[in-house]
């Protein structure tokens, strides 16, 4: 929900508690999810900046899909699912981590950045940047 208001240029209070996954929490989650994707599809979304963040919409349109992909990823890795996102997606995304790197490392949002090969694909490069090591498996 934090990241539904800023997609309309208001406020959201991520300092607030967060709420424990308990009853259906997973049909909350996907009403949630489809709420949150119809927010940043409205016209004007991605325009101007986002709320008390100060931040342009787009980089925070960035972050909230980044989220749900690296996120889905981690999921996925630890429950031994396969998992690729759009590649349209992991392009925007590369463009838009990049530029967020440095700032994300400093408040602890991304760890330092993996070493991958040359032969690393957009997504694992993506991984990489913020901290995971692409080829973690679940043991």
């Amino acid at each position: 929900m934090n990241f539904q208001a800023p997609a309309a240029k208001k406020d959201s209070d991520f300092g607030a508690a967060p709420e424990h996954l308990t009853g259906a929490w997973r049909d909350r989650f996907a009403d949630e999810t489809v709420r949150l994707i119809a927010a940043w599809d409205a016209p004007g979304a991605e325009e101007g900046t986002s709320g008390a963040m100060g931040m342009p919409a787009r980089t925070v349109g960035a972050m909230v899909v980044g989220d749900l992909a690296v996120h889905g990823w981690d999921l996925a890795r630890a429950t031994a699912q396969p998992y690729e996102p759009d590649a349209a997606l992991v392009g925007m995304l590369g463009a838009e981590f990049g530029a967020l790197a440095p700032t994300a490392r400093k408040m602890g949002v991304f760890g330092e950045p993996v070493p991958v090969g040359e032969d690393a694909g957009p997504f694992e490069a993506l991984l990489a940047m913020t901290g995971r090591d692409p080829g973690w498996s679940r043991p």
